[in-house]
């Protein structure tokens, strides 16, 4: 059998859609893997800062960012993770699960129900991070909280 220039193209098209694949395969393991880490890490230090002494607790933080060679914006993010969500790193199923970068954006909003709001549309709709970014910087979630509160029929 020879290998013709029809079937050499489609051997360069099934080698370029399974690495393709690959590479979003070891991206998705990569993040689940990060998240997992960072949701266990913070577990960790909130159970150490429970345990320390008042005085000891203020500079924990610094100590362990020294320790650990993290910036110590980063752990506190870590940490604030894991009391947002302490039940686990928290997945929409059957959507793919969210980029740290999503979860620092997520992070910065203190509202529950709007950081609940942001979480789902992000996951369901596959935003990427900037999508999410110009999502809460335009404030979505009130421009929805207000369409709900029109009478049906309204325009909008």
């Amino acid at each position: 059998m020879t290998l013709t220039p029809i079937k050499y193209n489609e051997l360069i098209s099934d080698l370029s859609s399974i690495l393709e694949k690959g590479k979003q395969t070891a991206i998705s393991a990569v993040n689940q893997i990060k998240l997992e880490t960072y949701w266990k890490m913070g577990a960790r230090m909130a159970e150490a800062q429970e345990l320390a002494d008042p005085d000891q607790s203020s500079s924990l933080m610094s100590r362990l960012s020294e320790e650990l060679k993290m910036d110590l914006p980063l752990l506190y993010r870590i940490q604030q993770f894991y009391r947002l969500w302490p039940d686990g790193v928290p997945v929409v199923e059957g959507s793919p699960t969210l980029s740290w970068s999503h979860f620092v954006e997520i992070l910065s909003i203190k509202d529950p129900k709007e950081r609940d709001y942001y979480f789902e549309q992000a996951s369901t709709a596959g935003w990427s991070r900037d999508t999410l970014r110009k999502a809460i910087e335009k404030d979505l979630f009130k421009v929805s909280q207000e369409k709900k509160q029109l009478p049906p029929g309204t325009p909008t």
